[in-house]
C-alpha cells in the first residue's frame, strides 16, 4: 500500500511590518574605502571619477593611458604605470609608438564638495622625460 501527502501552499495577505529607522539609500559618492577619485567625472572620457582607474582617456591633445597599475593610492601623490602613445618631439602629428608611461596624479584637495587628486599627467622616463607639473590636466576647474 502506498501512501502520498498532498503539498499544501499558503498564502499570506498581512500587510507587511514596518521598517525602523532611515531608508536606506544607495550612495552615488565616487569615493570608495580605496581612497579619493581621480578629480570628476567627464562624460565619456575613461578614467575621471574613479578610484584607481586602469585606463586614463586624455582628450585628442593627450590620449589614451590603458593598463595602469597604481602604487601609493590615497597619498599626496600616487604614481601608477601604464601605456600609452609616445611621439617623439612632444609632436601631436608626428607618428607614435605605444610605449609605458608613468602616470602622476596629484593635489589631493577638494573637488566640488569632494576629496580627489585635482591634477594628472604622464610622461616618459626611458625617452629621458620627467615629472612637470606644467603639463598636468587640472581635473576640478
Amino acid at each position: 500500500m502506498t501512501t502520498t501527502a498532498a503539498a499544501t501552499t499558503t498564502t499570506s495577505t498581512a500587510a507587511p511590518l514596518p521598517v525602523a529607522g532611515p531608508p536606506i539609500v544607495p550612495t552615488t559618492s565616487t569615493r570608495s574605502q580605496d581612497g579619493p577619485p581621480l578629480g570628476r567625472s567627464r562624460g565619456s572620457q575613461r578614467g575621471y571619477g574613479a578610484v584607481q582607474p586602469a585606463e586614463i582617456d586624455g582628450g585628442s591633445d593627450r590620449g589614451l593611458v590603458t593598463g595602469i597599475t597604481w602604487e601609493d593610492w590615497g597619498e599626496d601623490r600616487a604614481t601608477g604605470r601604464g601605456t600609452a602613445l609616445y611621439r617623439p618631439g612632444d609632436e601631436p602629428d608626428a607618428p607614435g609608438v605605444q610605449d609605458r608611461a608613468t602616470v602622476v596624479a596629484f593635489d589631493l584637495g577638494d573637488c566640488d564638495g569632494d576629496e580627489a587628486y585635482r591634477r594628472v599627467t604622464w610622461y616618459f622616463p626611458q625617452h629621458g622625460e620627467s615629472f612637470r607639473e606644467s603639463r598636468a590636466q587640472e581635473l576640478c576647474d
